[in-house]
């Protein structure tokens, strides 16, 4: 027994050496023999565990560390180093409660303990708990630079901007070379409208870490908000490296932008429906430089875009099965995603053309949408999107109650059509109760499932009044008159202080005067009804 005590000590000596060395495959070759000999070795469970996490191979150490925790299932550390894996899996209810059981069993890392529940806490969308947890890290440590920061992130998703900026600037004190307090601050200036100091703030960032991504990738889109398009396309790249843009792998060299010649190209889609439709601008400046033009795209718009482009071969975006998603990729030479193509096509304001709509709805579609319309009334005929955002808090400040919009649904001779793809049936029934007016609500367009059939709805409307979401993205390729409902710090494409898109010249974006105020906004909503009638 002594002999072999002395040899797993050796092993894991040996394992340790190889991992400090620079070696971590071999060190982890050395401690899974150990570990099959032995597997009640918490301490060789618990090294083999780091190791894995600092070659980020999550799964592999999160299985380690749970064996650490059957074995000691007191160990302060053992729950700690779960939770943190798990945090870093985004598997946030299991790291919640494997940091409380940290906390339990009496963490020596108290102040890191509760920094990483707060910031748990803050993916799940709840701050003041969050809060909660940062405070207590600093009333542990009041330097903890790192709680500084994040309550910092918490207080200004919760709009508390001054509280926001003291804690960045207390971290600063702590710690003036952190780049993050100063990539959050540029954050704080971009969502308050003050985009000369978010660049300021951002260049501070790159200044101390000139590859941090996610300064680069926000300074992209202050400096496209600006309208300064040729530098913030070039920033826009790092988009890839902050995790925002992905594209399916392909094996074809990427385009650097150079004449194609005959050469064929493939272009990948990325992000989401509406970044997908509002790139699409730029296919038939692809089309007009090569050879062969194959365009991925989501299911959802392949007929659309397959009409729109008849000189392109048109594919489904990837899905599981790369070898099969490849064999269906004609013959191409070069690649570049959706959203690098204004990079070529888009360097300046002069280079958007002023189209009448690059996407082509079904005839036949279109034309029954239209006997269907004119069977709903006379009056306009106005289609209402009243929610946008891809997240809770997105939602947040882009939506607004359908009751809210009362003096829009009051205006006469008009005829109201739901586009809102979640609308729940209570909303529309509320309004028809209160309002006696009816939001004709037809489920064949559903934008989930058949843009195409939606795209020929949107073709048929007089209007369409929407907040921020695909429908505006969608309505205005299609050249459709559209009323865009902006927040008072709108997203980058819509720019500053304008009331019209250079990506969709039929759209007229009315904006918020103030954070929160959609009453002016719908109050102009009702002057442009009225004024298009005439």
């Amino acid at each position: 027994m002594a002999r072999k005590n002395i040899l797993t000590q050796g092993l894991k000596k040996q394992a340790l050496a190889l991992y400090q060395s620079g070696r971590p495959h071999e060190a982890v070759a050395v401690l899974q023999r150990v570990c099959d000999k032995d597997k009640g070795d918490a301490a060789a469970w618990s090294l083999l565990g780091t190791i894995h996490a600092s070659q980020q191979a999550y799964p592999e150490a999160e299985q380690c560390f749970s064996r650490v925790v059957s074995l000691q299932p007191t160990s302060a550390d053992a729950h700690y180093n779960l939770a943190r894996c798990l945090e870093l899996q985004a598997k946030y209810d299991a790291a919640e409660a494997a940091y409380r059981r940290a906390l339990k069993f009496g963490s020596a890392r108290q102040p890191d303990t509760c920094n990483n529940l707060g910031n748990v806490y803050r993916q799940l969308g709840r701050y003041e708990e969050a809060l909660a947890y940062y405070r207590q890290a600093l009333t542990a440590e009041p330097r903890h630079v790192l709680a500084l920061n994040n309550q910092g992130v918490a207080l200004q998703a919760l709009s508390r901007f001054e509280a926001a900026r003291d804690s960045y600037g207390a971290a600063l004190a702590v710690k003036p070379d952190y780049a993050d307090p100063h990539y959050n601050l540029g954050n704080l200036h971009k969502a308050q409208g003050r985009y000369d100091e978010a660049l300021a703030a951002y260049d501070a960032a790159l200044r101390i870490d000139p590859q941090h991504p996610q300064a680069h990738w926000n300074r992209a889109l202050t400096l496209l908000a600006l309208g300064r398009f040729d530098p913030g396309w070039q920033e826009y790249e790092w988009g890839f490296a902050a995790g925002e843009r992905s594209s399916a792998y392909s094996p074809y060299p990427l385009w650097d932008g150079k004449p194609l010649g005959g050469r064929g190209i493939l272009i990948q889609s990325e992000q989401g429906i509406g970044d997908e439709v509002m790139f699409a601008a730029c296919i038939p400046d692809v089309m007009g430089a090569a050879g062969r033009c194959v365009v991925e795209c989501d299911p959802r718009v392949t007929t659309l875009f397959a009409r729109s482009f008849p000189g392109a071969v048109v594919i489904d975006r990837a899905k599981d099965d790369q070898q099969a998603w490849l064999s269906r990729v004609p013959d191409v030479d070069v690649k570049i995603s959706a959203g690098s193509l204004p990079r070529i096509f888009r360097p300046a304001a002069d280079a958007f053309p002023k189209h009448h709509g690059y996407l082509v709805p079904d005839p036949g579609m279109a034309a029954g949408w239209r006997d269907r319309l004119d069977q709903a009334g006379p009056g306009m005929k106005v289609g209402i999107s009243w929610r946008g955002g891809g997240n809770a808090r997105g939602q947040g400040l882009r939506s607004l109650a359908l009751e809210a919009w009362r003096p829009v649904l009051q205006t006469p001779d008009t005829v109201f059509i739901n586009l809102q793809y979640d609308a729940r049936p209570e909303e529309l029934e509320q309004v028809r109760w209160e309002l006696q007016v009816t939001i004709h609500h037809w489920g064949e367009a559903d934008a989930l499932s058949d843009l195409d059939a939606y795209a020929a709805l949107l073709a048929g409307l007089d209007l369409i009044v929407s907040v921020d979401n695909s429908a505006v993205h969608l309505a205005g390729a299609l050249g459709r008159p559209v009323l865009a409902l902006l927040p008072h710090a709108a997203d980058w494409r819509w720019m500053l202080d304008r009331e019209d898109s250079p990506w969709y010249p039929s759209v007229k974006l009315l904006r918020q005067p103030n954070p929160g105020e959609w009453g002016a906004v719908l109050n102009r909503v009702v002057s442009e009804i009225q004024s298009a009638k005439g």
